[in-house]
């Protein structure tokens, strides 16, 4: 069989409006199906309105102690390779982000039935609001060599400000991101996203703008993270500031801190994903000994910490 189409609206719906040119063989027989052909998209225009909550992707390594697992049946196995081609009106807006998309992959259909993708989509013209501030990308590719849904990424995010050029490189893939601050000319890192998002350097900036660095640390999980924190809380008169975890990822918590004394320590922290606060107060009694006592909503407990030198 041939399927054979020149722009043909494929969906029409609010966030997503479609258009396909396929060119596909189908070949079937009892012992299954091959498709092979290709599809141009002369236009996809997709609008992100919200992203879905609660959503984490499990680890592919992940295993289930004690699970009982029933194979899964295939049914009628089908196997192809197409060439999925984007045209020259294809964008992607939502979010705060706008861009245009080209590139073209290759689609292949496993005999398990599995989804994978061997291509590189670029962005272009892409602008990206953040923090009430706007950015541009000056690259952007999205590289894939497997799975669909965890693409590599090659994104540099920028503003000018003055003679000064700063912005992000967001590497890693999708699920697992690597994100770093560059300036130039060179800056501190702290200096660097300051300006980038607030527009200010570190010390001409406001509590407020403290309060969206700290935010972007956390949730852009910025490589030169813990130098910035320590920058700014030198800013805000903090003896210390920082990201620690305390058992996966849901004990990511952010702290500040403030010497009482020379032996005395109290710091506040801020779970990244609970949003719970705590209390800590660490005192030391020797230089190897101290106590902390941890005090929040949820429960209060003490610790007698011993630290080898």
């Amino acid at each position: 069989a041939q399927i054979v189409g020149d722009a043909v609206p494929v969906l029409r719906i609010p966030t997503l409006r479609v258009d396909a040119s396929p060119d596909i063989a189908i070949k079937a027989t009892q012992a299954g199906a091959v498709i092979s052909g290709s599809v141009l998209l002369p236009l996809l225009d997709a609008r992100i309105e919200k992203l879905p909550e609660g959503v984490v992707k499990s680890s592919d390594d992940l295993v289930i102690v004690g699970a009982k697992i029933t194979p899964k049946s295939l049914g009628y196995p089908i196997t192809g390779d197409i060439a999925l081609k984007l045209g020259d009106a294809v964008t992607l807006t939502g979010m705060g982000f706008s861009t245009g998309l080209t590139g073209q992959l290759d689609l292949r259909i496993r005999s398990d039935n599995q989804l994978a993708a061997l291509g590189e989509i670029d962005l272009n013209n892409g602008k990206y609001k953040a923090y009430g501030q706007d950015l541009t990308i000056s690259q952007g590719r999205l590289l894939f060599v497997g799975p669909m849904d965890d693409p590599g990424l090659a994104v540099t995010a920028q503003r000018k400000i003055d003679t000064a050029t700063v912005g992000l490189n967001i590497a890693g893939t999708l699920y697992h991101p690597k994100t770093t601050v560059f300036s130039n000319p060179s800056m501190p890192e702290s200096d660097a996203l300051s300006l980038l998002l607030t527009g200010r350097r570190l010390n001409d900036s406001s509590a407020a703008d403290g309060s969206v660095l700290l935010n972007a640390i956390t949730s852009l999980g910025i490589a030169q993270g813990d130098d910035i924190l320590r920058d700014l809380g030198q800013k805000f008169g903090f003896d210390s500031m920082g990201i620690d975890t305390t058992g996966g990822l849901t004990g990511t918590r952010l702290s500040v801190g403030k010497k009482i004394g020379d032996r005395l320590l109290v710091r506040y922290a801020i779970g990244v994903l609970t949003g719970v606060g705590q209390i800590i107060t660490e005192y030391q009694l020797n230089k190897l000994f101290s106590i902390e006592i941890t005090s929040s909503p949820v429960a209060t407990g003490g610790d007698l910490i011993y630290r080898i030198r």
